[in-house]
This record gives C-alpha cells, sequence and structure tokens, in this order.
C-alpha cells in the first residue's frame, strides 16, 4: 500500500509538472508574438520561466490528489504525511537545482526573434482606440489609420512619435477569456513563483525550510478529504481548503504584514522565519485535528 502510494505521488508531481510546464511555455511564446515589434527570447529562458511557474502548482496538486487517494485507501495518517512531505519536497528541492543550473547556462548570442501575428490590415484594439496597419506588422513603420471615439478617421502615412520612434502599439488582441477566480488564483500563484524565486535566491536552507513548511501544512490537512464517503465531495472540499492556503500565503508574504511581523521579531531571530514558522505550527494544530478526527471515526465503526 505505501509503494502505490509513493508511485501515486511521484507520477502525479511529474504528470502535472509537465502539462503545466508545456501550458506556461506556450503561453510565454503567445506573450511575445502579440507584442509589435516581437521581443527577442531564448528558448533557455522560455522553459526556465515555464517551470518556475509550474513548480508550486505541481507540489500543490500533488499534495491535494496524494491526500486524497490516501484517505480512499485508508493508508495511516502519519505513514501517508512521510511519502506526501519527502517525495514532492524531494521533486520540489531537484527541479530547483535544476532550474538554477538552467539560469546560470550561457544564453545564446543571436536568439530568434518570433514571426509576428497577422497580415496586411491588423486592427489593434484598446479601449475606444483602433489602429489599423495598412501594411501588416512587418512594416511599424508603414502607413496605418487611426480610430479614436468622437473624431473621424485619421490616416498617418508615416507615424512617429517622440525621438523620431513609432508610436507604440497595444499587443495583439489574441488571448483567452478567464474569470476573476481564475485570475486571482493565477495571481496567487505568480507571487508563490516570486517567493520560491526569492527564497532560492537567498541559500538552499532557507528554500528548504520554506518548501518544507509549506508541505508539511498542506500535507496536514487529511480531515478535509476524509470527511463523508464520497471521495469527489471530499477532493472538491480539500480544493477550496488549499486555495484558502494559497490565498493565507500570499497574505502572510505580502510586504505590510512582513513589515509588521518584523517590526516585533526582529531582535529575536530571522525574520524569514516567520512564515515557515507559521506554517510548521498551523500544520500541527491540522494534524493534531486529523488525528482526532480520524480517531472518532475508527471508535464509532468499532461500536456499530
Amino acid at each position: 500500500m505505501l509503494f502505490r502510494l509513493t508511485f501515486f505521488c511521484c507520477l502525479c508531481f511529474i504528470l502535472i509538472f509537465l502539462i503545466f510546464g508545456v501550458l506556461q511555455f506556450l503561453h510565454f511564446r503567445i506573450d511575445l508574438v502579440r507584442l509589435l515589434p516581437p521581443r527577442e527570447q531564448s528558448l533557455l529562458q522560455g522553459i526556465v520561466s515555464s517551470a518556475q511557474r509550474a513548480l508550486p502548482v505541481a507540489l500543490y496538486l500533488t499534495i491535494l490528489i496524494s491526500l486524497s487517494y490516501a484517505a480512499r485507501k485508508g493508508i495511516p495518517i502519519l505513514l501517508s504525511m512521510f511519502c506526501l512531505l519527502l517525495f514532492p519536497l524531494g521533486f520540489t528541492l531537484a527541479l530547483s537545482e535544476g532550474i538554477v543550473l538552467l539560469k546560470n547556462m550561457p544564453a545564446p548570442e543571436n536568439p530568434k526573434t518570433p514571426a509576428p501575428l497577422g497580415g496586411p490590415g491588423l486592427i489593434f484594439s484598446q479601449g475606444d482606440t483602433s489602429i489599423v496597419l495598412l501594411e501588416g506588422p512587418a512594416n511599424i513603420r508603414g502607413p496605418r489609420v487611426v480610430s479614436l471615439a468622437g473624431r473621424p478617421l485619421a490616416y498617418q502615412e508615416t507615424p512617429l512619435g517622440p525621438d523620431n520612434t513609432p508610436p507604440a502599439l497595444p499587443p495583439v488582441s489574441f488571448r483567452w477569456e478567464t474569470t476573476a477566480q481564475i485570475n486571482s488564483i493565477g495571481t496567487d500563484f505568480a507571487l508563490t513563483v516570486r517567493q520560491f524565486e526569492a527564497r532560492r535566491d537567498a541559500g538552499f536552507i532557507p528554500f528548504l525550510v520554506y518548501c518544507f513548511s509549506l508541505s508539511f501544512l498542506l500535507a496536514s490537512f487529511r480531515f478535509a478529504v476524509d470527511l463523508s464517503g464520497w471521495p469527489l465531495a471530499n477532493l472538491f472540499l480539500g480544493l477550496l481548503v488549499f486555495r484558502g492556503v494559497l490565498a493565507w500565503e500570499t497574505f502572510l508574504n505580502g510586504r505590510d504584514v512582513q513589515d509588521f511581523l518584523g517590526s516585533f521579531l526582529q531582535n529575536y531571530g530571522d525574520v524569514s522565519l516567520t512564515t515557515p514558522l507559521i506554517f510548521c505550527f498551523s500544520g500541527s494544530l491540522a494534524l493534531f485535528y486529523s488525528l482526532l478526527a480520524r480517531a472518532a471515526k475508527n471508535r464509532r465503526a468499532d461500536e456499530n
């Protein structure tokens, strides 16, 4: 049973990391070609950026799905926590080291510039302003037609801005629509990515301490995926709990909160340890409640 959980946990992390890494890489490339003129960016930089963004997502989702699997299989809480701390954390640390190595590799001397989107007659829209490039994005200095709200169409044969440069163009309207909830989750994960980078730049030990405390907190919420006899309902409940943990992580790492905590703890130790200590304390409470809930459930089962 422990071997199955280990295999399931490792497989989940690898698949989630690869899937989200590929999606982030596609998003990265699309953002490049949406800009005019297209930015020069090497393939290595895109891979590093995509891997950094996929890493915390893989950590969160792997622990959540593995917790649900352990609850369905009735694996003891402490035994499952050992697997959920060891393997996702190990993969996270190993991949972070690989990302550091990739970042330190020399970039190619002549990065390729992606081909611009669209052709002659390409229309840019931003607010009440629309711009039509008559010769397409291949010649952004070429003639264009500008439409402003409440004004007649304006033809510009050689558009020039400050310092004889062409006026800036908005990004090409090529994107997918998302809801406010999805945008907030993406923003919180982006802040977690920055926190991972800052901790790793500070050294391997600060990064290890932070990732361990976060993994411990997430793995302690066994009770959230073991409340009812419906595994799918438990999984969605766990998803809501993990969403709350992500928002709480963002709150604790905010500048105002860190300054507030630092003003009290600056004479007692390293201020950067405040968030990991809060994670560990909260995780201990969640683990204690999970053990009590499991013991109560087993007692009711024995009485029946």
